[in-house]
């Protein structure tokens, strides 16, 4: 009121955008509703800029180089501006930086590469992102506090750069720093790997942090302790792959997690080692480093502490099973070791850490050898076919797994242990198949009672004396300390003799194992007692590791075993009798071979451990028991035949049988509606996959599977694993709807399909989500073509799903999709060919170089090219229809039919448009208007070219219509021919400007063009205008002309 002005201040840290709404009220409160003058500043609002350069200085500074486009116009950089570094702005020379620059954000997309120098910087609460797969150079010290963000190609931090403040995000790029040795280079934000990322260190370097979920690769080139350093606390929360490789020989990374009071934390982590040492810096008290999982090639080492104080290393958290090829080393001080997890560490390498080894959980393998040194299992199990330097206990239920020849060079303590032995049938000690544990310089304690639990190689052992553990050099205990678990009732007799000090041999005699014949003639059982078989042509009962056959001999197909047998072999070979197996536990190391066209019932739990093969016929579970482990504990090879799982609405099943197809087989299996498949599936034939209900739940790994799986029965292939299909061809039939029910990252997810095909009532859906979380899928790694007519959709309302075509293959979408999360196509093919709809969902598409996008259907989202990516509309020839905006760039490859029918693109809304057409006879081409593309919105207008076309026309772009762009092929045409004073004067137009044009000429019309004679070889004037004049021969009665382009 009274003429009062009011000023609106901006906060000294306000970047961007923002909107005010006005109410103007009197003293008492009355709103106003007479006009108020509202006066604006000369500051501009932040603008969304482009850089153009002008390749001469390329100078980026506040309000005086006109060096942005802003649309089509060029103007200067203002504080708080949005910049975008694409290919079409100059990087040649580097852009020069100059003063304080505080943009709203800096993004880099481009395929060239920038680099960033002068003596300006990157500073405010601006963020960099740098994507495209070029490379970014930054030259300048930087304090921008907004973080960095690289999706692709590399971010180089220059000697005596800096990237600035804030989280680091490697999500598809590197960044690498060429600080030299002689100055260290501080990462002062968290490392944040959400999919895979690249961190190419220098020689003086120090990391301070890495979170998220995926794989970060980090590069090691220094070689002097507390050089590179994994410094800090903010380690913990690392879920992912940490891949540390050396680059330089004797590389070595420092773990300095705590300033030196170093208690390390990567439990989350698995921690990969390559040509590299990774060395903690510890206290005087000594300290503990925590390891999720550990692997490593033969060049790697685990170093120790670098400074007095012990270090403990607990590896195994993550419960996986993993190998370790290198060395665990002392460092100035001693090293030891704690498994925990249950996962199985195998060792490989020489180790020569001294503060011995403890498995409290879980197993080690050691296949390499360790030194001096107490291995103490306090739970789990040691075992594998190396060597251990030190003495060895084995406490109360603890396991002892050789694999081969086990050597201790140490006492061998055992209190009530198991230990687990192969054994064939030679007696050969440690040789032919049989274990052996090998005592050098030690002796063998036994207290309590320690079981012997043999797995037979060959069905049944020969007569004779097998050494189990041989030379030590005294024992205490005696045979009551030892028991023998393997199968009694057989036709041989076993007896342990320790008369030897420090050995223990296993004496065999009797009759061998028969090969028996099921007949049934006196009942059911299958027993010890009962005449129920034919050993030849008698009458015989079964003794423990007996071979039995089941065949059509036989009209008794009801098999009952009573309490626990162990058979050296199974075969069912049956076509017109059917076999249950019911009762009791099938046991040992046993395999079951199923052939013939008949059908096996198994309703009862089984422990044999040597697998099943099913090479015809059916084997059918009838409960939810046989569902479990009613083929026992092995895998189950579906080499022609089918399994088929109890299918129990009521119940919720667990499966952790592994699951094999060879290469060329087919198998089928039919699963239970609700239960878990735990196992793994590996080989390459065809597995045909029937499920019939929405709770059978994939949680083993099939990653390493490499043929076809076929989907049917109209349930759900409920995914809950990580490791996806990368190897597979998944087909869905029969409204089966594939998807994912594990957790959702918050900083994404991403699964592989090899390839996906399915028929029109098929889902692929996305992942469960509470809060937009994304789930990815990568297919077509397979470089295979495959077609999918089914819905691409989300699973729920939060969720999120993207889709990113891999491989060389073309992939084909002829169903109406739905998802939010967009399509990118990283390389092959990616054609649509929907009705309706849209093929790719709501979101944008991304084309990335040398990738296409084809087809005849329609695109919902807006659709952008990279340069060198292709664009070749219809299925053979066609319309593609784009419901959106469609950005080309003037490197885009344009690839068009035109002819009778011809291509073309429909684009409901802007066109930004440019490339290189592309264009081919599709059957009657020639001269007229062609029209590319038509558009609703606006167009902009790039670099549009004929790169290549049908030779003799004359090819011009027209824009001159509304909403088309047209191809205008025409041909030069003569306009007059007459006599002058030179001769005969032929002129014309329709040319090329300034083109090239030959004249010919014959006294024959009807000889083929390459016999007639080239008069001349002439130019077009700049308006496509000709005039040629040839003398004319009196004696020639007729002469014929034509006029040929290049």
């Amino acid at each position: 009121p009274d003429g009062h002005t009011a000023q609106f201040s901006t906060p000294t840290n306000f970047i961007g955008r923002g909107s005010f709404n006005f109410v103007v009220a009197g003293n008492d409160g009355t709103r106003m509703t007479n006009t108020v003058g509202l006066v604006i500043s000369a500051i501009p609002p932040p603008q969304d800029l482009v850089w153009h350069g002008d390749g001469t200085a390329n100078i980026w500074d506040v309000g005086t180089n006109v060096n942005w486009l802003y649309g089509t116009n060029l103007t200067v950089f203002s504080t708080g501006d949005t910049v975008t570094f694409d290919d079409s702005g100059s990087n040649t020379p580097a852009i020069n930086l100059n003063g304080t620059l505080k943009p709203s954000s800096v993004t880099v997309a481009a395929s060239q590469n920038y680099t960033f120098s002068g003596s300006g910087v990157l500073s405010g609460v601006m963020s960099l992102i740098k994507s495209g797969s070029g490379t970014l150079t930054l030259n300048t010290v930087n304090n921008y506090g907004g973080g960095t963000v690289v999706l692709g190609g590399t971010v180089v931090v220059g000697n005596g750069a800096d990237i600035g403040g804030g989280t680091l995000t490697l999500d598809g790029g590197a960044l690498t720093s060429t600080y030299g040795p002689t100055t260290t280079y501080n990462l002062g934000g968290v490392v944040n790997v959400p999919s895979t990322g690249s961190l190419n260190l220098s020689p003086r370097m120090n990391l301070n942090g890495i979170s998220g979920s995926g794989v970060l690769n980090l590069a090691v080139s220094g070689t002097t302790f507390n050089y590179e350093n994994l410094n800090g606390s903010a380690y913990g929360g690392f879920a992912g792959t940490l891949n540390v490789t050396g680059t330089v020989p004797g590389a070595l990374l420092t773990a300095n997690f705590n300033g030196g009071g170093f208690d390390g934390n990567l439990a989350g982590t698995l921690l990969n080692l390559d040509n590299v040492t990774l060395q903690g810096r510890h206290n005087s008290s000594g300290n503990t480093l925590t390891i999720g999982a550990l692997s490593g090639t033969a060049t790697s080492s685990l170093g120790g502490s670098g400074y007095a104080g012990n270090e403990t290393i607990v590896i195994g958290g993550l419960n996986l099973n993993t190998t370790f090829a290198g060395s665990i080393a002392n460092g100035v001080a001693i090293t030891t070791v704690s498994k925990t997890g249950t996962g199985t560490l195998t060792l490989n390498g020489t180790n020569n850490f001294t503060g011995g080894l403890t498995i409290n959980n879980g197993g080690i393998t050691v296949n390499g050898s360790t030194t001096a040194g107490t291995v103490n299992v306090v739970a789990g199990t040691l075992g594998g076919s190396g060597s251990i330097g030190g003495p060895v206990t084995l406490q109360s239920s603890t396991s002892l797994k050789p694999a081969g020849i086990f050597t201790i060079t140490g006492n061998l303590t055992l209190t009530s242990a198991k230990l687990f032995l192969d054994l064939a049938n030679v007696t050969t000690p440690g040789g032919g198949g049989n274990d052996l544990i090998s005592i050098s310089g030690g002796s063998l304690t036994l207290s309590g009672v320690s079981t012997i639990s043999p797995n037979y190689l060959n069905g049944a052992l020969t007569n004779g004396t097998y050494t189990l553990i041989s030379g030590g050099s005294s024992t205490t205990g005696s045979a009551a300390n030892l028991a023998w678990s393997g199968p009694t009732g057989a036709r041989q007799t076993v007896s342990l003799n320790m008369s030897t000090p420090g050995t223990v041999l296993l004496n065999v005699s009797g009759s061998l194992p028969a090969s028996l014949v099921w007949q049934g003639t006196n009942g059911n059982n299958w027993d010890l007692t009962t005449t129920n078989w034919l050993n030849g042509s008698a009458a015989d009962k079964f003794f423990n590791v007996d071979s039995v056959m089941f065949n059509d001999t036989s009209t008794n197909g009801s098999v009952t075993v009573i309490s626990v047998v162990q058979s050296g072999s199974i075969i069912v070979s049956n076509t017109t009798t059917s076999y249950t197996l019911s009762g009791g536990n099938i046991t040992g190391g046993s395999s079951l071979f199923k052939y013939g066209t008949g059908l096996l019932t198994v309703s009862s739990s089984n422990s044999f451990s040597g697998g099943t093969v099913i090479n015809g016929g059916t084997i059918l579970f009838s409960n939810d028991v046989a569902n479990a482990s009613g083929l026992g504990s092995g895998a189950i090879t579906l080499n022609g035949g089918t399994l088929t799982m109890f299918d129990s609405a009521a119940t919720a099943n667990n499966a952790a049988w592994n699951l094999i197809v060879p290469a060329s087989a087919s198998g089928n299996l039919n699963a239970d509606s609700r239960c878990n498949l735990s196992g793994s599936l590996t080989g390459s034939g065809t597995f045909n996959f029937n499920v019939p209900g929405t709770q059978t739940a994939l949680l083993g790994d099939w990653s390493a599977f490499a043929g076809r799986i076929n989907v049917t029965g109209g349930g759900e292939f409920r995914v809950l694993n990580f490791s996806g299909y990368p190897n597979a061809a998944l087909n869905l039939s029969n409204n089966v709807t594939a998807d994912f029910q594990g957790a959702v990252d918050p900083n994404g997810t991403t699964l592989q399909l090899g390839e996906l095909s399915g028929i029109s009532s098929s889902k692929l859906l996305g992942g469960f989500a509470t809060n937009g979380e994304v789930l990815t899928w990568n297919i077509g790694g397979l470089n295979t073509d495959a077609t999918f007519a089914g819905q691409i959709a989300e699973q729920n309302i939060n969720a999120i799903t993207a889709i990113n075509k891999t491989g060389t293959g073309t992939w084909t979408l002829t169903g109406s999709n739905t998802i939010s999360g967009g399509m990118t196509v990283s390389a092959g093919t990616l054609q649509v060919n929907n009705p309706n709809g849209s093929a790719t969902g709501t979101n944008q598409v991304f084309v990335a170089t040398s990738a296409t996008l084809s087809g005849s259907g329609i695109i919902g989202g807006l659709t952008a090219f990279d340069d060198g990516a292709i664009l070749a509309p219809g299925n053979g020839i066609g319309t593609l229809t784009i419901s959106n905006e469609l950005d080309l760039s003037d490197l885009t490859a344009l690839q068009f039919g035109l002819g009778t029918n011809s291509d073309k693109v429909v684009v409901s809304g802007n066109l930004v448009l440019g490339g290189q057409l592309n264009l081919a006879d599709a059957g009657g081409f020639g001269t007229g208007t062609y029209t590319l593309f038509t558009y609703g919105g606006a167009l902009t207008l790039g670099n549009l070219t004929v790169a290549a076309a049908p030779a003799g026309f004359i090819y011009a772009i027209s824009t001159s219509t509304s909403g088309q762009i047209n191809l205008i092929v025409t041909r030069p045409q003569f306009n007059a021919v007459g006599s002058g004073t030179g001769g005969l004067v032929m002129s014309g137009s329709g040319g090329a400007p300034n083109g090239i044009y030959y004249v010919l000429s014959s006294t024959n019309i009807a000889l083929p063009l390459n016999l007639w004679t080239r008069l001349a070889t002439n130019q077009f004037d700049a308006s496509g205008i000709f005039n040629f004049t040839n003398v004319l021969n009196l004696d020639t009665p007729e002469n014929f002309y034509q006029l040929q382009l290049p």
